[in-house]
């Protein structure tokens, strides 16, 4: 596992850059959340994996499979992060209903596919309480597409 300390940004600074990428994601907890310390920042997944058609038992064969093998033990790092590399994604109404199907879920408004998970090879986590950053995962090559990427600069407004 990869873990290269960056020099501190701002969360919103170093996702700015990333806005409009495709399946690019910035999990915050909140800027005046007393537990939510980290906050992490994916783009560039190495594989997605979607479900369109309600087929929920091939989606989640497929996401089993991936979750197999990408499987690790816990990363022999000092840090207490929540995460270093895996899936993110979402679950819409209508897969979600299809896993639970005793839900009564109204159907989405949206032309969104029903679920889909970004399979990551880097994070860039931001521990906001020690304002430290770092670049973790499990490839050089996804860690410094991601660092490059990143912004640099605070953003008017935005706070650290």
């Amino acid at each position: 596992m990869i873990c290269r300390e960056l020099n501190w940004r701002s969360p919103y600074a170093a996702f700015a850059p990333l806005a409009g990428e495709p399946h690019a994601h910035f999990l915050h907890g909140g800027d005046h959340s007393d537990i939510a310390d980290w906050s992490i920042v994916v783009a560039f997944p190495s594989a997605v994996i979607e479900q369109k058609d309600s087929n929920v038992d091939a989606w989640l064969a497929s996401l089993q499979a991936v979750i197999d093998d990408r499987a690790l033990e816990r990363p022999m790092i000092p840090l207490d992060a929540p995460f270093f590399s895996g899936l993110i994604g979402y679950l819409g109404y209508e897969a979600l209903g299809a896993l639970e199907p005793s839900l009564d879920l109204p159907s989405s408004p949206h032309p969104f596919v029903e679920a889909t998970f970004g399979v990551y090879d880097a994070a860039a986590i931001f521990s906001r309480t020690q304002r430290k950053a770092y670049i973790v995962g499990r490839s050089d090559g996804a860690c410094r597409k991601l660092k490059d990427a990143l912004g640099h600069n605070e953003l008017a407004g935005a706070e650290a």
